[in-house]
């Protein structure tokens, strides 16, 4: 429908027009199991014109930032979708600038940067609910539970989950998002059983169907090791299956690494650890952290855990060091005190004389006082990743895991001397 829209478009002589068809053709492309062809969506951006209202529901340059952000390409994304709003709010088109929002706040907490994720998601809830879309409104609390559940905060999921299903009236994919952030609030407070039973909620049918896209159920891992945990090995594998199928077709990495880790969880339950172990690395090598980092967090989080198990003190106290600050990092405080948590049961855990180097120290003191690693690297002109590192370090040395933890030791010691 969406190629023969584009045709007719064509022949109509709207450039507007034809553009939003052109984008819809690649969202459609995608959401059947196709990639884009890029050309359509190099002309759907050349033809736009931001000046006019959308036909329906986000404006070309609004529909290619989606389909960048289901594809993971979350940096194109978010300027592709903050074009949109900028646009829609000049313009004052509320209704559709609730909907770029709800796409953005999508895309950010897939990012990883949650404190964006939750804003963007109470705007268009907030706007939704005054352009009376009750639609829009349901669907942005559920994304505000999937962010409260990505920071490890149950007690935010549930205020927003009750929210979202109000009235009784919610979509399947509201219901479907709300049950998914359940699973994994519960799942960062290691609560298998209430995660499972989020899921288990859900008709059999909307966990097992086929994905042309493994990004249309990016929350089946998670459901899948919930199972696991708490003990319904079939129930998971079924589930798993077909996601992890469609990551094959679709060559999705971040899908495969979030497979892996689930069918880690599977061979912990069968008590062979050492492959539990190897499928971990293979996902961790699978990732790229900027990506997606906190999938990359989980994996190490799981990772340090069985190295723990087994005995491997030095790389477990490494890896679990290493996820307490991606978490952070992100903004998922819930998970970081959890693994923080496991950084304190590694065994022969002792503090060290700190012997902090200058360099170590200036980052010690910005990121004490609560600054993001992006937001020391500006301070000191270095990278994310080279704060990333030395964070790690510091963490190292002073035998600690979070930035609260890095926070209350510069405080006992704000007057020491480089």
């Amino acid at each position: 429908w969406a190629d023969l829209g584009a045709v007719a478009a064509r022949h109509g002589g709207e450039p507007a027009l034809l553009a939003e068809a052109l984008a819809y053709v690649a969202l459609t492309r995608l959401l059947a199991g196709h990639e884009p062809d890029e050309s359509q969506v190099a002309d759907a951006l050349a033809l736009e014109d931001s000046s006019r209202p959308p036909y329906l529901g986000l404006s070309p340059r609004g529909v290619i930032g989606l389909v960048r952000a289901l594809t993971a390409r979350h940096e194109e994304a978010r300027r592709l979708l903050g074009e949109a709003r900028d646009a829609l709010d000049q313009i004052g088109d509320d209704c559709d600038l609730a909907h770029a929002l709800l796409w953005s706040a999508w895309n950010e907490l897939r990012a990883g940067r949650l404190s964006d994720a939750a804003e963007l998601a109470e705007q268009a809830a907030t706007i939704a609910e005054t352009t009376g879309s009750e639609l829009l409104r349901t669907w942005a609390c559920s994304v505000s539970a999937l962010v409260a559940a990505s920071r490890g905060d149950l007690a935010s999921v549930d205020v927003h989950v009750r929210a979202a299903l109000a009235d009784g009236g919610a979509s399947g994919i509201v219901v479907l998002w709300c049950a998914a952030a359940t699973c994994l609030g519960n799942l960062a407070l290691d609560r298998p059983g209430p995660a499972a039973d989020a899921m288990l909620t859900l008709p059999a049918s909307a966990l097992r169907a086929r994905l042309p896209d493994p990004v249309l159920g990016f929350f089946v891992p998670d459901a899948a090791e919930a199972l696991a945990r708490a003990g319904m090995r079939d129930a998971a594998e079924a589930i798993l299956a077909p996601f992890a199928a469609a990551a094959t077709s679709r060559g999705r990495r971040w899908a495969l690494a979030a497979a892996l880790r689930a069918e880690a969880s599977f061979r912990v339950q069968e008590e062979r650890r050492p492959e539990a172990i190897e499928a971990l690395r293979s996902a961790l090598a699978l990732h790229e952290p900027a990506e997606l980092p906190l999938e990359h967090a989980r994996a190490l989080l799981h990772l340090g855990q069985l190295l723990r198990r087994t005995g491997q003190r030095r790389a477990a106290r490494e890896t679990l060091t290493a996820a307490a600050a991606l978490f952070t990092e992100s903004g998922a405080d819930g998970w970081a005190t959890l693994a923080a948590d496991e950084v304190r049961r590694v065994p022969g855990r002792r503090r060290r004389a700190v012997e902090l180097t200058p360099a170590e120290w200036r980052v010690a003191e910005l990121s004490g006082r609560g600054m993001t690693n992006r937001e020391v690297a500006a301070a000191l002109f270095v990278s994310p990743k080279t704060v990333e590192a030395t964070l790690a370090r510091i963490y190292g040395k002073l035998a600690i895991a979070t930035r609260a933890e890095l926070g209350a030791w510069m405080a006992r010691h704000e007057n020491a001397s480089l």
